[in-house]
């Protein structure tokens, strides 16, 4: 593991009962030394997140011959994140699963270009994605489901033909918006549908 990898993470903390309490969903970009350390600046995060805002984390790993080994993430001061790291691909890309006491994560890892501008992002991209409803940004409310394409015109402009699911409702929904020039392959879009609803997305662009 050397250089700069997009990350994805997931983290969920779940009652005795089983209800789901807080989650995390968080994108981000982490640089891997190919000495056993590593840094991640995540952008994205809610509320629950520790990491709120675009916060950078530090952490180290480890990588056996079998291509598996631990990755050991300092979340918050004195809050560090104990995962299992499994990597593919030649190296092209990472999983990993653990927890912090608190939440339990999950996130995957790909590689990324050596460079990226306005114009990396051209043409149409499908778009699955799932997560939660939250009232005051925390407490969670119901669920929702997204998929459609996305369209990027290279100039800095998007729209997107979405299929939304929230609870047991589905609507079909039209948005258009802007995207910003990418920065260490990390960028923001912007876009509203026909019903003045506001997607806010954190991109990170891959090989």
């Amino acid at each position: 593991l050397n250089g700069n990898y997009a990350f994805t993470l997931t983290g969920r903390q779940v009652s005795a009962t089983g209800a789901f309490q807080r989650v995390i969903q968080s994108n981000g970009v982490g640089t891997f030394d190919g000495k056993g350390n590593l840094t991640i600046t995540f952008a994205g995060a809610n509320a629950s997140f520790a990491l709120s805002g675009s916060p950078t984390a530090t952490g180290t790993y480890t990588l056996s011959s079998n291509c598996m080994g631990t990755l050991n993430l300092t979340v918050a001061p004195g809050d560090v994140a104990v995962t299992n790291l499994a990597v593919y691909n030649s190296g092209k890309a990472l999983t990993l699963s653990g927890s912090d006491g608190i939440f339990t994560y999950s996130a995957t890892g790909t590689t990324l270009p050596t460079a990226c501008a306005l114009s990396s992002l051209s043409g149409s991209y499908a778009l699955s994605s799932n997560g939660f409803m939250l009232s005051n940004g925390t407490s969670i409310v119901g669920v929702s489901d997204v998929s459609g394409l996305l369209q990027f015109d290279g100039n800095g402009n998007v729209s997107a033909n979405l299929s939304v699911t929230s609870g047991t409702l589905t609507s079909t929904q039209m948005a258009t918006g802007q995207y910003g020039t990418p920065s260490n392959c990390m960028t923001t879009a912007s876009l509203k549908d026909n019903t003045g609803n506001i997607y806010s997305l954190t991109l990170v662009i891959t090989n």
